[in-house]
């Protein structure tokens, strides 16, 4: 059990420690650390129609297979036979990396078998929504081969992608096409979901903690400060207030659990 909340990202939610960034980057509240931030596509045509949000997350996989720098990369893509699921994949070339392309709108879990992958004892590159990246790193806590294997990865996350060196690497090599800077307000603007989210996170968890409920560990992801900046205070206050009245009415926090019986048999089932 203890190697099991060490690992998931729903009891543990860590920022990136200061030892892992390079020195002097720049810590924005809502976003976190950010090395640089560009708006571009993949130079490849085919990538760049075939896949979504202009194909970045694509195209910078093949490129680290390409270059040597991992053996396989971990993705998802839809199963053949039922394209409305998904599977996870795994892919040693570029075709099967395209082959994968696409937003996935339902469950995945790009983190099946990851054990698997950690006995092959080969470079690797994960691609997955950030809570599968916070997972494959917490996993390092009880796992030394996930720190030493897992080279790269990428976040799947609206209006970006991961690993700037890498990005700079392919920049340089001709694999993606920059059309400009941009800065953190201007990620704002492109998901202001995601900042109010942000924004309201603090309150929330502030709310169920009072009310007796388990709450994730939150580190390093200046939930505080941004519920306490002089202009947020009282829509923070407000915030607080209606997650602990859902709380009390039973529509925010852990459920109790229901036993559910096995399903009665149809009527007319045959006999086994």
């Amino acid at each position: 059990m203890r190697a099991i909340n060490a690992v998931c990202p729903g009891t543990r939610i860590e920022g990136a420690e200061r030892a892992r960034l390079a020195p002097q980057t720049p810590i924005d509240p809502v976003w976190g650390p950010i090395a640089g931030a560009v708006r571009g596509h993949a130079a490849d045509p085919v990538v760049r129609h075939r896949a979504a949000s202009g194909g970045v997350t694509t195209a910078l996989a093949q490129f680290l297979l390409d270059s040597g720098r991992v053996e396989l990369v971990v993705q998802v893509g839809a199963v053949v036979a039922a394209p409305m699921r998904t599977e996870r994949r795994l892919s040693f070339d570029r075709l099967q990396v395209l082959d994968a392309t696409g937003s996935r709108y339902g469950p995945a879990a790009p983190l099946r078998e990851l054990h698997r992958v950690l006995e092959r004892g080969r470079p690797f590159a994960l691609v997955g929504k950030p809570c599968d990246i916070g997972a494959a790193r917490n996993l390092a806590r009880v796992d030394a081969r996930a720190d030493r294997l897992m080279r790269y990865t990428l976040a799947v996350v609206c209006g970006g992608a991961s690993e700037l060196d890498q990005l700079e690497a392919a920049v340089a090599a001709g694999v993606i096409s920059v059309l400009g800077p941009l800065t953190a307000r201007q990620l704002d603007h492109f998901n202001p979901p995601q900042v109010a989210r942000k924004r309201a996170a603090g309150p929330r968890l502030a709310a169920l903690r009072a009310a007796g409920q388990p709450v994730p560990r939150v580190r390093r992801l200046r939930t505080a400060r941004l519920a306490l900046h002089p202009r947020r205070v009282v829509a923070s206050v407000r915030e607080f207030l209606g997650a602990r009245e859902r709380v009390r009415d039973g529509r925010l926090g852990e459920r109790d659990v229901v036993e559910v019986g096995p399903a009665p048999e149809p009527a007319n089932a045959p006999e086994n």
